[in-house]
């Protein structure tokens, strides 16, 4: 008699198969260690996008590839500890009251800034560079 996949492998396969074989390959390749959640297609500037939604040890990614697989942007969720020093005093000293809920780390080819949702200021999200300066 065959065997039956566990619930949650067998909807981790079924997100990856909705996924084009360039997006399959290059996820892969770059996280071999992930897996898949979700996959959705979308359209950003007029182009077919895809957004793979994936965890690795625990850790929440969000990687939106072009239709030939070519990594545009990720979002990454980050334990509160390990956002860089410059992000963490920047945050505390714009908002001295406000507490951190839930930080991520999002890359856009060169650029990196960390997205921070905040309790107890008059600001929910704060978007910083890695070196602490405020994104408009």
């Amino acid at each position: 008699m065959k065997a039956l996949l566990p619930f949650a492998l067998a909807l981790a396969l079924a997100a990856q198969s909705k996924a084009p074989a360039p997006i399959q390959a290059a996820f892969a390749k770059q996280f071999p260690g992930a897996t898949i959640k979700k996959v959705s297609k979308e359209k950003r500037d007029g182009k077919v996008v895809y957004e793979v939604e994936s965890t690795d040890a625990g850790q929440s990614r969000d990687i939106i590839y072009s239709a030939t697989g070519d990594l545009i942007e990720m979002e990454e969720g980050l334990a509160i500890a390990s956002l860089p020093a410059p992000v963490a005093a920047a945050a505390k000293s714009m908002y001295p009251k406000a507490t951190i809920v839930t930080a991520e780390k999002l890359t856009a080819g060169n650029l990196v800034t960390y997205e921070l949702i905040l309790k107890g200021a008059p600001k929910k999200e704060l978007i910083l560079t890695p070196e602490g300066k405020p994104v408009k």
